[in-house]
This record gives C-alpha cells, sequence and structure tokens, in this order.
C-alpha cells in the first residue's frame, strides 16, 4: 500500500500517507486515464474507492520539514 501511495501522491502532486496499516504485496490492475492529461483527484478517489475499497480522505496533519536556505562550497585544504 506504501506504493500505491506513493504513486498517488506522484500523480496528485500532493503528500499521500499511507494508514491502512496493510504491510503485504497486492497484484492488482487499475486502469484509468485521467482527462486532459490533468490529474483529477477527486475522479481518482472515486475509481479507487469503486475497484479496490480504498479511500482516501483530506486532511491537515504535522509533518516534519527540513528547511535548507544557505549552501557554499566546501573550501579547499
Amino acid at each position: 500500500m506504501a506504493d500505491l501511495a506513493r504513486a498517488i501522491q506522484s500523480l496528485a502532486r500532493e503528500r499521500v500517507i499511507d494508514k491502512t496499516d496493510l504491510a503485504d504485496r497486492y497484484d492488482f490492475d487499475l486502469a484509468w486515464t485521467p482527462e486532459n492529461g490533468l490529474t483529477d483527484v477527486p475522479f481518482l478517489a472515486n475509481v479507487l474507492n469503486d475497484r479496490l475499497g480504498l479511500t482516501i480522505t483530506r486532511s491537515a496533519e504535522n509533518t516534519e520539514v527540513i528547511i535548507i536556505d544557505h549552501l557554499e562550497k566546501p573550501a579547499e585544504n
């Protein structure tokens, strides 16, 4: 399920967190084509629910973020 969450995350361009607690590997085919080349996340959520019984919900969660505000090349020895 973690792999599926990562795939959905790349399609939706939003963070997706797997909260299913399912660790086994699953084999399934899901045919879906976004219209106009755009990812319609609500439509994808409906497809996942109808065909796989998975529910996607939007929520706000605290997450760790690393911010890099400055970079320098290392000095030569």
